[in-house]
């Protein structure tokens, strides 16, 4: 299997589990590598119709389309790209770098007007050293099990410094919006992965979000 037919794989792999999670309706991605190029079709193209996506499916070229680049930086923007290398250089698995690939490569083909406003998000939490060390402790408890007491204290320190950025929401313009969404888009972009220790963590989250 060479390189364009293990992406064609890949890409349908997660599309489906992404329409299937989310209810996209459907996905068409273009791809060309090396002088070889292939569509991936997936879903439906007509909610009411029930029209299926086809590979010769047609869409008004515009900001709906998406060009991407081949290389390390196959299927994601450069901004997207270099938000990745700076996960790498913090030190997260391959496993997790991947992850998150993944879920910034359906989100360009979803909504893609909204990906470069997402990872500046992520960007400048990632500048705070304190939500730097619990995004890498958040990654690390993917293998940890669901009855760890660290689970309580990582979501008690996931708290603490939400509220932190509360405080201080009139220092600028950013405090509020940006920084208490970074925490919540651990749990909610992780491109679909899971773990029991995870999904222990988003119930201790969610239990805590709880009023009264």
């Amino acid at each position: 299997m060479n390189t364009l037919e293990r992406s064609l794989s890949h890409i349908r792999q997660r599309a489906a589990a992404f329409c299937e999670t989310t209810g996209a309706p459907g996905y068409l991605a273009g791809v060309y590598h090396d002088g070889q190029q292939s569509v991936v079709a997936h879903g439906v193209a007509n909610l009411v119709t029930a029209t299926p996506m086809r590979e010769d499916t047609g869409f008004l070229f515009g900001s709906i389309t998406k060009v991407m680049t081949a290389g390390e930086r196959l299927f994601v923007s450069a901004e997207v790209a270099d938000f990745l290398d700076q996960l790498q250089a913090l030190g997260l698995s391959q496993r997790a770098v991947q992850t998150e690939r993944d879920m910034w490569i359906l989100m360009q083909a979803v909504s893609p007007t909204v990906v470069a406003t997402w990872v500046a998000e992520k960007q400048l939490a990632l500048s705070d050293p304190e939500f730097r060390a619990i995004y890498l402790e958040y990654e690390a408890a993917f293998n940890w099990s669901p009855d760890d007491p660290r689970l309580a204290a990582l979501a008690e320190r996931a708290r603490r410094w939400v509220a932190r950025q509360r405080s201080v929401s009139t220092a600028g313009p950013h405090s509020r919006t940006t920084e208490e969404q970074a925490i919540a888009r651990l749990i909610a972009t992780s491109g679909g992965a899971s773990s029991p220790a995870w999904d222990r963590l988003v119930e201790i989250i969610r239990e805590r979000a709880e009023p009264g």
